[in-house]
Parts: structure tokens; C-alpha cells; sequence
């Protein structure tokens, strides 16, 4: 566990989506969502790297 995330803990603040009954049921769609409204000319969440709407996915799962 890093530093930032001992500190959220020790303050009693949710680090983690399952923390605060937060599934992966929607993902898929607040991906959708995020490239629709930003997305670059191949479709992906401007960004360095650019990001897939899988990459958004993968990165909201590994927060549960």
C-alpha cells in the first residue's frame, strides 16, 4: 500500500469502489461516456498514453 493510500485510510476515506458498494456493472458504459465527449481522432480518451475505452475499464476495475 503506498503512502497517499495509508494516509486516505488512516482519515477514514474509501479508497477503493467496493468500499462504497461500487461494482463493475457500469463501466463499461462511464467509458463510453467519457470517450464519446473527449475522444481523439482514433476514438481514445486524449491523454498520454492515449487511453482505450478498455484501458478505462481495466483502470476503473482495478480500483474495486
Amino acid at each position: 500500500m503506498d503512502k497517499y493510500e495509508e494516509f486516505l485510510k488512516q482519515i477514514g476515506c474509501p479508497v477503493r469502489f467496493s468500499e462504497v458498494d461500487i461494482d463493475s456493472t457500469h463501466f463499461g458504459e462511464f467509458a463510453d461516456t467519457a470517450i464519446k465527449f473527449t475522444a481523439d481522432e482514433n476514438g481514445n480518451l486524449p491523454g498520454r498514453p492515449a487511453l482505450s475505452r478498455q484501458d478505462i475499464v481495466d483502470i476503473l476495475t482495478s480500483a474495486l
